[in-house]
């Protein structure tokens, strides 16, 4: 039963939130070991359908739950299973999952409300399409905040907590940080990649020690990841990072399989937009 569990895994969400955006590491760290079982009941709660009408609170929950512990990939299937037209437009959880789907899948909507919500939105797409302003925007995440908390409506508290915190990790996983850091290559070099809409927004914990090995500086490496950890886009990252460097101008990329070498070559293809031959 459901039932049992929604406030415990919610309150293990909400105080870990709490700890992120008060820096809290002794709050985070007594309930980060928690966040898989909260995540894994959310994802479970939602696919049993046992209460349906709150299908976009546990998927929201459950993407959030997985996002806090970086694991990016059930946190974006989760996300693809909530539609839009799900959340109340102009709410909290509204404004959560447009956060998502462009972290995710780069998908921007156009959003002319004025109101405080529109224009954090409109701010969060502009930091990370444009030079990034992480102290702007979390001094308007924080009006923000304490506008949904002055409304008083709990679940609303919930997602606004949920959505703070989120972008503060997010801003901690940019691409815009990571790349030029971790690879000598200076971010206006970075710039035309991370403005076009086949840039990644956040790097994966793959990518990230991919990153902090060297790799992207030119060091060698043996990498085994599983699926859908992020190769392709790991691929890809090494590939701009010798070529923005100049320690390189071709690349040969050998896989096992033709199907394998054909979804590569597709995949490369969206990236570069350039020749690419399959041998």
């Amino acid at each position: 039963d459901s039932n049992t569990l929604v406030f415990s895994t919610v309150y293990i969400l909400s105080k870990y939130a709490e700890g992120v955006l008060t820096d809290d590491e002794s709050v985070k760290s007594e309930f980060s070991p928690l966040l898989l079982s909260a995540a894994q009941y959310f994802d479970a709660a939602e696919s049993s359908k046992d209460r349906s009408a709150h299908s976009a609170d546990f998927l929201l929950s459950g993407a959030s739950a997985y996002f806090f512990i970086s694991d990016f990939g059930s946190a974006k299937v989760l996300n693809s299973k909530l539609g839009i037209r799900e959340t109340a437009v102009g709410s909290a959880e509204y404004l959560l999952k447009l956060i998502f789907d462009y972290l995710f899948d780069h998908k921007n909507v156009f959003t002319p409300d004025q109101s405080l919500w529109g224009k954090v939105y409109r701010n969060f797409i502009a930091c990370f399409s444009d030079t990034p302003s992480e102290k702007s925007m979390m001094h308007l995440l924080a009006e923000y905040r304490r506008q949904v908390y002055s409304d008083d409506d709990p679940y609303e508290i919930y997602c606004v907590d949920l959505l703070c915190a989120v972008i503060k990790i997010a801003f901690a996983n940019s691409s815009w940080v990571f790349l030029p850091e971790y690879s000598n290559i200076e971010l206006a070099d970075w710039m035309p990649y991370l403005k076009s809409k086949n840039a990644i927004s956040i790097l994966w914990p793959s990518q990230q020690l991919i990153c902090r090995a060297g790799i992207l500086k030119g060091q060698s490496a043996v990498v085994q990841l599983p699926t859908g950890v992020g190769k392709t886009k790991s691929i890809e990252l090494i590939l701009r990072a010798a070529f923005l460097s100049n320690r390189a101008k071709a690349a040969v990329i050998v896989a096992p399989l033709r199907a394998l070498c054909n979804e590569i070559t597709v995949d490369m293809l969206k990236a570069f937009n350039t020749s690419i031959r399959i041998n």
